[in-house]
């Protein structure tokens, strides 16, 4: 769409004085705006959801606490008494809550389970905490805050979400609106000192004062009447078209950071497919070491069918031999008894 806004002008520049020309540029300028609009709205909209998402994971966070803690209690009356059912059960649990947020669990001599995350502490004997979301339109910052006690969760699915929030969307929206603001801002700057074929001046062609992709919008005045799009540098030359020529050749100018628009916005595109592509590797890279992990453990508590079989066929030879030897004995002793 910016290549397309940025030719209109170009054709406007060889052609001043078509009003279908000027039509054009309009029609072009209010395509951009609607793609910068549609993208902020995007944006807007991933992290209405992002936010929804982890209000309920919240919610199945503080259901898990206090799941857990009632296990705790039971765990606890029964002291020596432990029914492995009950620890079982506690320790899927632990482990499903271990989904959400990064935990550090420890096991007291009683059986009772202590958990913590984030330096606070979720559960702890007769103590149970519990958390909630909150959002700032200011800055925009997505929080996970505990009922008792302050800290900062990683980790989990919650972590993930936060930190997509707070860092990944916060700066791609922001790096939107920079492109907006400082195309919408360099664009008037010319347009303001350009004339049209009836010499008039001083209009923008963008809104003033945009300050996102959000509000990013043409002029209400060059809505409703193209006409008044400049295309000469001096009054009284209908057929100079420098305005024009200038606002074209802003596409090649350092529009933003040091950056053309086109490269500004193209780098944007490029971290966001390079995050993805880190992400889909981190992601089969953690599984890897997951699954290494509960290899090991599985080794340790877990029950290997192979190894069982193995040890079963030994315990039947086992108990096979024995058996002879048994009826060997029995027959020696049959044997002696006759003789005598």
């Amino acid at each position: 769409m910016m290549n397309e806004f940025w030719s209109a002008w170009n054709d406007l520049s060889t052609n001043p004085e078509n009003d279908g020309m000027r039509s054009i540029v309009r029609n072009k300028g209010r395509a951009l705006a609607d793609t910068f609009n549609r993208l902020n709205k995007d944006l807007e909209d991933l992290s209405e959801n992002i936010r929804s998402d982890l209000t309920q994971k919240t919610e199945e966070v503080n259901q898990l606490v206090d799941h857990i803690h009632n296990l705790n209690q039971k765990i606890n009356r029964q002291q020596n008494a432990l029914s492995a059912d009950l620890l079982d059960e506690r320790d899927m649990t632990v482990k499903k809550l271990s989904e959400y947020v990064d935990i550090k669990a420890k096991e007291a001599d009683n059986g009772q389970i202590t958990i913590s995350t984030g330096g606070v502490i979720l559960i702890s004997h007769n103590f149970k905490n519990s958390v909630s979301t909150s959002f700032s339109q200011g800055d925009g910052i997505l929080k996970v805050t505990f009922e008792k006690g302050k800290g900062n969760i990683t980790g989990g699915s919650i972590g993930s979400l936060l930190e997509s929030h707070n860092s990944k969307l916060k700066d791609y929206g922001n790096r939107l609106d920079s492109l907006a603001v400082n195309l919408a801002s360099q664009v008037n700057a010319i347009h303001r000192a350009g004339y049209n074929i009836d010499d008039i001046t001083n209009v923008n062609f963008f809104a003033e004062n945009i300050t996102g992709a959000g509000e990013f919008r043409l002029d209400g005045a060059i809505i409703n009447n193209p006409a008044l799009i400049a295309s000469s540098d001096t009054a009284g030359e209908p057929g100079n078209g420098k305005i024009a020529q200038r606002i074209y050749d802003l596409q090649n100018s350092k529009m933003v950071n040091s950056s053309t628009a086109a490269d500004f916005y193209s780098m944007l595109i490029t971290d966001i497919g390079a995050a993805g592509n880190e992400a889909v590797y981190l992601e089969t890279s953690q599984q890897m070491v997951v699954s290494q992990l509960k290899n090991q453990r599985d080794s340790v508590s877990g029950v290997s069918v192979d190894e069982e079989m193995t040890n079963l066929i030994e315990y039947e030879k086992t108990y096979q031999a024995a058996a002879k030897i048994i009826q060997t004995v029995q027959d020696m002793v049959n044997t002696t008894l006759n003789l005598v």
